[in-house]
């Protein structure tokens, strides 16, 4: 680390770069007059500092709800957990517990945890330590800090509760293998022994080794429409040992969490018939592989086998788990037929799902082009025998926009 850059992210989170916050932060000039302005006072790094900080604060916004007073780097922002994944993950932890939070980043996660006990986040890297300390002064939260430490090497007392994100681009980019995290796969182990009571933050797409922590319950928190992480629970913080979980939370904070626990890759049951309705499980429910789990709660078949598009006369309504579509019409994937059934009704604003099969949606979007003004959604299925197009409507509420 240079001790410029580091002086720079401190002279950043003091009080003598608030000014220059304020001015950049007013609007009042375009960048290229604002930089000519702020170089005037200041060296080429800090006016970028300044620049910068302004267009990171406002990209997150979409994680963070007080952004304007935080501080960010363009990687630790997008490594960050967002607030309301944060305070879900935080819920889980007992109240008043100590925690400790490892490789903490700009301190997304640290900021949910304060709010329930003494939290301490350490991290190996100077500016991270000193911005994720920044920020819990910032947003009041007494009961988290930071320091600069190694969480190889961190000592925790007995007892204490832990949350580990360990970096998974050590090699440079982003990997899903637990061999190259950083700690390594058996640093966690190391720690996991001595402590058995913690959290690992990974991406949704991760695969853990099949010895590490096989009594760990596997979480895939979502929103909206994305599946924004995976939690491996150990010890005592697991619900569900062994088992997997997915957690859609909901828009409006003030709605609970719904979430569905069940054993994975589990068959789904095929339908002998298209029913009124096709429902897309949520996408934290496919990277957790539960399909079959929600296809038992609720009654669903497979439209075809392993493929996750299920089937029912029901109407499912108002579940964040999955989204449900009314069958309008449905007939083999060809594009003669099919166009000409979107023509009938209209449907020129069209949305292209597919599973099962190889397609451009862009090169099809163009050939099924109709004039028209009604939207709809066509699934495309793939099976063994044949591709079956489903032409739907989003049900109330569940519209998107379309370009």
């Amino acid at each position: 680390m240079e001790t410029t850059k580091l002086n720079d992210y401190r002279w950043l989170a003091s009080d003598d770069a608030e000014p220059y916050l304020a001015r950049a932060a007013a609007g009042e000039r375009s960048t290229v007059a604002l930089i000519k302005s702020l170089r005037q006072e200041l060296s080429p790094s800090r006016t970028r500092l300044v620049v910068d900080q302004i267009e990171l604060r406002e990209r997150a916004k979409q994680k963070f709800a007080d952004a304007d007073k935080m501080l960010f780097t363009r990687k630790l922002l997008e490594q960050a957990t967002d607030q309301r994944s944060a305070r879900y993950k935080a819920s889980r932890f007992p109240s008043d517990s100590h925690t400790v939070d490892l490789c903490c980043g700009l301190g997304g996660d640290l900021l949910a945890l304060a709010d329930h006990g003494p939290s301490l986040g350490i991290d190996i890297d100077p500016i991270s330590a000193l911005l994720a300390n920044e920020n819990c002064q910032r947003l009041e939260r007494v009961m988290g800090s930071a320091q600069l430490g190694d969480a190889r090497r961190s000592a925790i007392e007995t007892g204490t509760l832990w949350h580990i994100d360990p970096d998974r681009r050590a090699q440079g980019t982003r990997s899903i293998n637990a061999e190259f995290w950083e700690p390594h796969v058996d640093a966690l182990r190391h720690l996991i022994a001595k402590h058995p009571d913690g959290a690992i933050k990974l991406a949704p797409a991760t695969v853990l080794p099949e010895d590490f922590a096989p009594e760990a319950e596997r979480e895939w928190i979502g929103q909206s429409r994305a599946c924004r992480q995976q939690v491996a629970w150990i010890g005592n913080l697991s619900r569900h040992p062994s088992m997997h979980t997915a957690t859609v939370l909901a828009r409006n904070e003030r709605h609970a969490p719904v979430s569905i626990t069940g054993l994975p890759d589990r068959d789904v049951p095929v339908a002998t018939k298209l029913g009124n309705f096709v429902h897309e499980p949520h996408s934290a429910v496919l990277a957790g592989r539960l399909t079959s789990a929600l296809a038992e709660i609720f009654g669903l078949q497979a439209i075809t086998p392993r493929v996750a598009y299920l089937t029912s006369d029901r109407l499912i309504d108002d579940d964040a788990r999955l989204t449900t579509f009314e069958v309008v019409a449905a007939l083999p994937f060809d594009i003669k037929q099919v166009k000409a059934a979107l023509r009938k009704r209209k449907m020129g604003r069209l949305e292209i799902k597919h599973r099962g099969l190889q397609l451009d949606p862009d090169l099809l979007q163009k050939r099924l082009n109709v004039p028209g003004d009604h939207r709809g959604c066509l699934i495309i299925v793939g099976g063994r025998e044949k591709v079956l197009a489903i032409l739907t409507r989003r049900r109330a509420g569940e519209t998107r926009v379309l370009h």
